[in-house]
């Protein structure tokens, strides 16, 4: 192989996937890289990934990594790997590293003070996610955070709390990370952000925010989030609809957002089918929202639908929902993402373009029915 051999795509892809769990390929690539050119090397070493115990961590396992540690910029780790012996000195070698992704099921109090010390260390991290991890405290939880001064991303999945209050006064807003997106599963973690002065992060270049799990009383918390994060301009919501009776929040103010998304689930005619409430509630409130969005560029609308009895097949919600949408004079685009069986995301496509002849007489609409 010449030194100006250029892999293709799909040899990249595979060579990278193979580094995720094969200590093998991991090696040989290490070893025969220098006849890549100089593009394709870094593209490959950038994407490695997932460098935990299925490489059969061993003493002449590490000296490989640490070999190419200076090129790794993302790594996942495990519950394994937080609790194997190798893995401080390896994390403590990705000197470049930006991105962390804890795949806990853990205890942060259970770890050992080196593997702790060795993910804290990272000064370089702009992107964590956190998945299934119990905190003894926030003041802990707030610790790690701020950690890594140059954080831009965080993910907060099934995060717990021992002890949910917090304890540390005023935290000195030079040191918190400035958030640039930010995405939490449900609302039981959104206070810790609400409270400027205790906040582990600042929110004031806040651009994007995801919420999983929605209910809701959550729209309370995020209307302060809101307030927080003047530079705020996506929202996304994930799995809305989850209240087992719906009491509609005060819509929300969408100043100042550019996007937004949601996705809505169908129920039955008792609204209780897949623990889903009626979309066409949820929907109609999000009408009222939209009203305020004079800055909205891109709606995006996502259904999930199984049957033909349900309220999307609503002919004046549609118009009305036409009718919203054309007064939004910055409106570039309208998503509506349709999935289900065939025969229903074709019907139910057809009559939303039938409704929303407004919106598609100036192609703004587009409605995705492919599988």
């Amino acid at each position: 192989m010449s030194a100006s051999t250029r892999l293709s795509s799909k040899t990249i892809e595979t060579i990278v996937s193979l580094l995720a769990s094969n200590f093998n390929a991991l090696k040989s690539c290490s070893l025969v890289s220098r006849a890549f050119c100089s593009p394709t090397r870094t593209y490959l070493f950038r994407n490695i990934r997932g460098i935990h115990i299925k490489l059969e961590l061993s003493p002449d396992s590490v000296n490989v990594i640490q070999s190419i540690s200076s090129h790794v910029r993302v790594t996942r780790l495990s519950y394994d790997d937080l609790h194997n012996d190798l893995m401080p000195t390896i994390i403590s070698s990705f000197s470049c590293l930006d991105t962390i992704t804890v795949l806990g099921y853990v205890d942060w109090s259970s770890l050992q003070k080196d593997i702790v010390a060795a993910i804290s260390s990272r000064a370089t991290i702009s992107s964590l996610d956190l998945y299934s991890i119990a905190f003894k405290d926030l003041d802990q939880f707030g610790h790690l955070i701020r950690s890594f001064p140059s954080l831009t991303s965080l993910l907060l999945f099934d995060i717990r709390f021992q002890d949910p209050t917090n304890k540390k006064h005023d935290v000195d807003s030079g040191c918190k990370p400035a958030l640039e997106h930010l995405t939490v599963y449900g609302s039981t973690v959104l206070p810790i952000f609400l409270t400027t002065p205790t906040s582990p992060v600042s929110l004031q270049r806040l651009n994007k925010f995801t919420m999983m799990e929605v209910f809701a009383a959550d729209f309370v918390r995020v209307a302060m989030l809101m307030e927080r994060a003047p530079r705020l301009r996506e929202l996304h919501f994930r799995s809305m609809q989850k209240d087992i009776v719906w009491r509609a929040p005060d819509p929300l103010d969408l100043f100042g957002i550019q996007i937004i998304s949601l996705v809505l689930h169908e129920s039955d005619a008792d609204g209780e089918s897949l623990h889903y409430l009626s979309p066409e509630l949820i929907l109609t409130w999000w009408l009222r929202t939209f009203e305020s969005g004079l800055k909205l560029k891109c709606v995006t609308l996502k259904i999930f639908i199984q049957s033909r009895s349900n309220s999307l097949f609503n002919v004046e919600l549609w118009e009305k929902f036409d009718a919203v949408m054309r007064e939004l004079r910055a409106l570039e685009d309208v998503k509506i993402v349709i999935r289900g069986p065939e025969r229903l995301r074709i019907l139910l496509g057809k009559h939303i373009s039938e409704h929303c002849d407004g919106l598609r007489s100036t192609d703004v609409l587009k409605v995705d029915t492919r599988r």
